[in-house]
């Protein structure tokens, strides 16, 4: 019986180490397994992180591209006029224009019709603005232009402050410094 016993014992020990190798072995391979999913989650983690970066870059850039189609993001900041009448010479106003540049980017060149506009809403004054200076993002520019009264209602402008005139801006063409164009078409509908 004895012999029986150390047998099953020799016997019982050898199922137990092969067992034991196995479930080492099983053990290993999944942590492998683990391991390789990890690296494959860090990755997917970074993949995600650039394609977020990448939406809000792509975002920004959108908005600006729908700024830089709209066609009201250069104001009328001040405005003021002179009367001239000069013997025989056509009385002539001087205009004085500060515009700003609302849009994102430098504007290098632009074009438009600046209106002049009493307290009724009614256009007073109609006059083409074009400008190749450089219009600084947020920056300011002021234009001089003499305007030749030419109606009844322009000269009638002279006897009105120009605190009481609504001035307005409406571009027709922009070149912004980078390249881009926006065409606002309108009167003139010019291509820069």
């Amino acid at each position: 019986m004895k012999k029986l016993i150390v047998l099953l014992f020799i016997l019982s020990s050898f199922a137990f180490s092969a067992n034991n190798n196995d479930i080492e072995q099983k053990l290993n391979m999944i942590i492998e397994r683990m391991n390789k999913m990890q690296k494959q989650l860090d990755s997917k983690d970074q993949e995600i992180k650039k394609l977020k970066q990448e939406v809000k870059k792509q975002k920004v850039e959108t908005k600006k591209e729908f700024i830089v189609n709209s066609c009201d993001k250069i104001k009328v900041v001040n405005f003021d006029y002179q009367y001239h009448k000069n013997g025989g010479i056509m009385p002539y106003y001087t205009l004085t224009i500060t515009l700003k540049n609302k849009y994102p980017y430098a504007i290098k060149k632009f074009a438009g019709k600046l209106l002049l506009k009493d307290q009724e809403d009614t256009t007073m004054l109609t006059e083409y603005i074009e400008s190749d200076k450089t219009f600084q993002k947020n920056g300011t520019i002021t234009i001089k232009k003499n305007h030749i009264i030419n109606s009844q209602l322009e000269a009638t402008m002279k006897t009105v402050s120009s605190l009481n005139i609504k001035a307005i801006f409406s571009p027709s063409a922009i070149l912004f410094s980078n390249g881009r164009k926006a065409k606002c078409g309108g009167l003139f509908n010019i291509s820069f």
